[in-house]
């Protein structure tokens, strides 16, 4: 029986603290966002801090063919923190993962609240890059402070409200599906020979080797 192809959008963490594990299976990339925003939203803790799988697994008649990281197409609701986002995302530099280690009871203090502590960051980045003893000096200064609850203010005024997926900008990437298209029932799904694991991916592990249409919380 052939079966119909469609997107698997997985927003998953592997075993340790956090448990997530949901997939969310289209024949469009539309009814693929419908699905996701009804009943999920981009964890900041999650996303920038802990680390995830977020992809869109692409199956075409069932073999999962490719897939697209959704990483990079993830904004911040305040466009100002967008260049720290992306950084946190990519971690392209050695170094960004010793700033997160440096501000660890920065976050604690602040309830692991990764949008709280964006303009901390901004500050700890653009320091970092300056170099120096006196950039180092504010470094220390900033951190302490927050670490008691002080905070620096965003530019604009309040918090980021949140996380978005950049929907338009991923379109442009993604391939088309052939027909017939997932619309509603079970479809089974394989990995083709040769396709990258995530390491915390439920598809990679095998578990999700039979989804449904729509939402699929395999935690």
């Amino acid at each position: 029986m052939t079966q119909p192809s469609c997107y698997l959008l997985e927003f998953s963490v592997g075993s340790g603290g956090a448990r997530k594990g949901d997939i969310y299976a289209a024949g469009t990339l539309d009814a693929a966002r419908e699905a996701f925003e009804e009943t999920d939203h981009l964890d900041p803790y999650l996303i920038l801090w802990y680390g995830s799988c977020f992809r869109l697994w692409i199956a075409q008649h069932g073999t999962v063919t490719g897939s697209v990281d959704l990483l990079p197409y993830v904004r911040s609701a305040d466009p100002a923190h967008d260049a720290t986002v992306r950084r946190l995302l990519l971690g392209t530099e050695e170094w960004i993962r010793d700033v997160l280690d440096d501000i660890d009871e920065v976050l604690v203090e602040h309830g692991w609240d990764m949008l709280a502590v964006l303009p901390l960051l901004d500050r700890v980045f653009t320091l970092r890059e300056r170099g120096g003893p006196a950039a180092a000096a504010e470094e220390r200064r900033i951190v302490a402070a927050a670490e008691t609850g002080d905070l620096p203010r965003p530019a604009a005024g309040a918090p980021a409200a949140g996380l978005w997926l950049d929907w338009a900008a991923l379109a442009a990437r993604v391939p088309s599906l052939e027909g017939p298209l997932l619309s509603e029932g079970p479809v089974s799904v394989a990995l083709a020979p040769g396709i990258p694991r995530d390491p915390d991916s439920y598809l990679c592990a095998g578990v999700a080797d039979e989804l449904f249409a729509g939402v699929n919380n395999l935690e």
